[in-house]
């Protein structure tokens, strides 16, 4: 499988109609979809795309920051953490959330909107057990304690923990999430002409589709 970091997926025809954006979607994030039917495939931050995700925040402010995309269903993206972090906390309050993945070397740009919905157990476990042993460990020794100890403490704790235990489940604080689109927006750049953007829009009697300026 290529890596997803550096291949997207197959793509339409620049002036080619979207009849159905989530069949653009699929196409975009093929990459992930096989990585998620993998058995096994150890991903991590080189292997998986980054994806910037915005919260809304206990004081309406937005909150930004980056997780995994931990694999891709039809219009369904999604990701893990701890049921510890604020961004449970805030999802737990809002469920609405923004998540924009670039991919800077071709040059595009996927931003997806839309409400979070709680992944089931299954689909929780066998997300983990595809996760690197690094952030396997990073789920289970990561916690605010740690944060609290120097890095000669912390690097003794994390070793520690790792040679004490071969396999490693999920923690009781693994969570999943996955992000239902509602709204779609994919741009293209152009190194010698203007971008543009197609934007999409799920409405009751279905997709509104517009190309826009980039």
């Amino acid at each position: 499988m290529s890596n997803p970091t550096t291949s997207f997926g197959e793509d339409i025809g620049v002036d080619d109609p979207v009849e159905d954006p989530l069949d653009l979607l699929d196409l975009w994030l093929a990459p992930v979809g096989a990585n998620s039917s993998a058995s096994s495939g150890g991903t991590d931050m080189t292997t998986t795309p980054l994806m910037a995700l915005a919260t809304v925040g206990h004081d309406g402010a937005p909150r930004l920051r980056h997780v995994l995309l931990s694999s891709y269903d039809r219009g369904r993206l999604h990701f893990h953490t701890d049921a510890r972090t604020a961004k449970a906390a805030e999802l737990a309050a809002d469920a609405r959330v923004a998540a924009t993945i670039v991919w800077s070397e071709i040059p595009r740009q996927l931003t997806v909107l839309g409400s979070v919905v709680a992944e089931g157990g299954d689909d929780q476990a066998r997300a983990f057990a595809q996760r690197s042993r690094y952030l396997q460990l990073l789920a289970w020794v990561n916690d605010h304690e740690l944060a609290q100890r120097n890095a000669t403490e912390r690097a003794a704790a994390w070793a520690a923990y790792d040679e004490a235990h071969d396999i490693l489940a999920p923690p009781p604080t693994w969570t999943g999430y996955v992000i239902v689109a509602e709204h779609i927006t994919f741009w293209r750049g152009c190194v010698d002409g203007p971008s543009q953007r197609i934007d999409c829009v799920q409405e009751p009697s279905g997709w509104h589709v517009e190309r826009l300026p980039g």
